[in-house]
């Protein structure tokens, strides 16, 4: 391989490194552990929206199954941004169909 050539891992080193600083400074910094929580999946959710393309969406929220099941609060979700309908959107709370 080339001097000039790139490898994904070399690629993804700066993000990963930024990702694990920004999780040890919330450690450090946030001692309740509902704030530290969101920003911890807040942080998760911008890296993840950086790098996966456009068409597909990160958040948290609950999700409805095809059965009608309602789920727990879940952290973190990528969904095609395309076919997932949003079922409702309040306060920052998103209600979303998938396909399971």
């Amino acid at each position: 391989m080339s001097e000039h050539q790139l490898t994904l891992r070399q690629l993804f080193e700066g993000p990963q490194d930024e990702l694990v600083a920004t999780l040890r400074s919330t450690r450090g910094v946030m001692s309740h552990p509902t704030n530290k929580g969101r920003a911890t999946e807040e942080s998760w959710i911008e890296t993840l929206s950086t790098h996966l393309p456009n068409r597909y969406c990160v958040d948290s929220g609950r999700v409805v199954d095809c059965e009608s099941n309602l789920s727990d609060a879940i952290d973190v979700i990528i969904f095609d941004g395309q076919y997932t309908p949003l079922l409702l959107l309040r306060a920052r709370k998103r209600l979303t169909r998938l396909r399971i």
